[in-house]
């Protein structure tokens, strides 16, 4: 199981990987427990990012910086 795990892993930081350097269109939906904005792009990919509550609800423009194997992280635009 762990073995699966660890390569399901791997397949997805690779595959988010591929997004690091590229903008993207993101609907900011809420905060996360950390405090950053949160959202998902028109493919469903989990995005988060710093900036300020007005963008909770709109759809921004985000710069992907770097890629785990679950989640985009970006700057807004």
């Amino acid at each position: 199981n762990q073995e699966l795990l660890a390569l399901q892993e791997r397949i997805s930081r690779r595959k988010l990987s591929r997004w690091v350097g590229k903008e993207v269109e993101v609907l900011i939906e809420e905060r996360n427990r950390r405090g950053q904005l949160s959202g998902r792009t028109r493919t469903n990919v989990n995005v988060v990012s710093e900036g300020p509550d007005a963008c909770i609800g709109e759809l921004v423009r985000l710069r992907v910086e770097r890629a785990t194997a679950t989640t985009l992280i970006g700057e807004l635009l």
